[in-house]
């Protein structure tokens, strides 16, 4: 019989059997979505995803893997995710992006009014204050729009658990969850925590605490390569400024 590894509190836990395994998920202890692995396995996954692991009257229908917006066929919004639904990273990049952008346009904005104080502030500071100033852009852009640059990008649906768009409200207040326990408003050292115990959480659980706590669903889609091709584009498009000033600085030999 399968001897099992099985991820709780941030910790791997195991070998245990299959049939303990299976008990464990069965009395409550373990959610069906608790990330288990065994030899052979190429990476940990949700137990709910491995075929025949789970009795029936445990093991999700494949319809409840999906959020109710994403098994609904013929509406305008239909979004049929693919692939691994778990992609911590390519959230991150999403949301980067669409700060990114958000960040451009002010700095444009600032340089054009008074260049000179811009210069003169601290970039943490100016990070901060960035950060916290596109808390209600988000939530403006989901409302109107169902999504933002980043998330269109990279294939990303944010919705409610019963398909709807979220509302304003609904996205301020996840977008201050995002930012606080996400993103440690943006400060040094806590940002880092912040980001690792989300990075953890999502992977662990299957959800992250602003989404858990709004019933928000996040499902993804497949890149295609003509999408990941504007995203290295962009980046670079960014950063070659800042690498082309940082190298006018240094002293000449």
């Amino acid at each position: 019989m399968k001897q099992w590894n099985y991820a709780e509190s941030d910790q791997s836990k195991g070998p245990v059997s299959e049939d303990e395994l299976i008990q464990l998920i069965q009395s409550g202890r373990l959610p069906r979505n608790t990330l288990v692995w065994t030899e052979g396995q190429a990476d940990w996954q949700p137990a709910s995803e491995i075929a025949g692991l789970l009795p029936a009257e445990l093991a999700p229908s494949p319809s409840e893997l999906l959020p109710p917006t994403l098994r609904t066929k013929g509406t305008p919004d239909d979004f049929a995710a693919s692939g691994e639904q778990l992609r911590p990273w390519i959230r991150y990049w999403a949301r980067l992006v669409d700060f990114l952008i958000f960040s451009l346009i002010v700095g444009v904005i600032f340089s054009i009014i008074n260049d000179a104080a811009l210069n003169r502030m601290n970039d943490t500071v100016f990070g901060i204050i960035l950060l916290l100033a596109y808390i209600p852009v988000e939530p403006l852009l989901l409302m109107s729009w169902g999504t933002t640059p980043g998330k269109f990008l990279l294939n990303i649906q944010l919705r409610n658990e019963d398909g709807s768009k979220l509302s304003f409200s609904q996205g301020i207040m996840r977008s201050v969850g995002v930012v606080i326990k996400g993103q440690g408003i943006g400060i040094p050292l806590v940002a880092l925590i912040t980001h690792i115990y989300a990075y953890k959480r999502l992977l662990n659980q299957g959800q992250t605490v602003w989404d858990e706590s709004g019933n928000h669903t996040v499902a993804h889609r497949d890149i295609s390569g003509w999408r990941m091709l504007i995203l290295v584009l962009f980046l670079a498009a960014v950063v070659a400024p800042i690498v082309w000033e940082v190298q006018s600085e240094l002293p000449a030999y």
